[in-house]
Order: structure tokens, then C-alpha cells, then sequence
């Protein structure tokens, strides 16, 4: 975890049930990609002024009110990257493996 201090850009995703990263971790300026769910990043370290960019892979679905039957924790009409991939392609009719 300390060699992350040298790093300017971090991809975390991970299935931890608690944050990953804080404010020991991010360099001054580092941009942090966290697209797990829960974050991996702690909100200390996205949130202490703007030294650390934090972004995640979060989309908002057009069209009428997205009901997915499940609380993801995130705010109706959006989703996580990886989840609106895969209903394009489902829209798109595109069944093929894409590994």
C-alpha cells in the first residue's frame, strides 16, 4: 500500500466490505478511479479539499425510471459502468462473448 504514495493515477476495484485507500495513501494530485461498490476509497481521502481527484464508473440511464429490484446504494437512474455495458449491448442484440 505505500508504493500507491508514488502512484499518479489508481484503479481500485475490489469486493472489500470496507474502504481500501485513505488519506495516508493518494499522493498530493493523484487521480483515483474507484469503481467498486462498496468504495474503496475512504471518504476522508475523497473529500479533503482537492489534492486527490477521485472518480468512479458511475453512468446515468436515459429513458423512464431504472427499477433493477435491487438497492445498488446509489440514486435511481444510474448505474455502475460495467452494469450499463452490458445492457447496451443487451439493447444493441449483441450476445457474443466479448472476453
Amino acid at each position: 500500500m505505500e508504493a500507491i504514495r508514488e502512484d499518479d493515477a489508481i484503479v481500485t476495484v475490489t469486493s472489500a466490505s470496507e474502504t481500501v485507500l485513505d488519506s495516508r495513501h493518494p499522493k498530493f494530485g493523484a487521480v483515483a478511479c474507484d469503481v467498486a461498490r462498496p468504495r474503496d476509497v475512504s471518504p476522508q481521502a475523497a473529500g479533503e479539499g482537492d489534492d486527490v481527484l477521485v472518480i468512479g464508473g458511475m453512468v446515468e440511464v436515459p429513458g423512464p425510471d431504472l427499477d433493477s429490484h435491487f438497492d445498488f446504494g446509489f440514486p435511481s437512474q444510474m448505474a455502475q459502468a460495467y452494469m450499463a455495458e452490458t445492457m447496451i449491448l443487451a439493447l444493441e442484440e449483441r450476445y457474443e462473448s466479448h472476453r
